[in-house]
């Protein structure tokens, strides 16, 4: 997948929020107690914005994501992003 790529190959922490996000958005009550169901929704729906969003965040913080991901797609990578 194109996005795992931009995440795999950067050096910054927030890359590395992809699985935690994925875990978060399918069971938004791991490993704590909800009191309010809205917070329930709430860590859901972040999770869910994380998950979209994260790999365009990352690309933007390489000095030069071209020349620094270059050679790292394959052609269908790129044709099905």
């Amino acid at each position: 997948m194109f996005e795992e790529v931009i995440l795999d190959n950067s050096t910054e922490q927030i890359a590395k929020l992809y699985g935690p996000a994925e875990r978060a958005q399918e069971k938004p009550d791991t490993g704590i107690e909800v009191k309010k169901k809205s917070a329930y929704y709430v860590i859901r729906d972040c999770a869910s914005i994380t998950r979209q969003y994260l790999a365009i965040h990352v690309w933007g913080l390489y000095d030069d994501p071209i020349l620094t991901l270059k050679g790292k797609f394959t052609s269908n990578q790129v044709k099905g992003f």
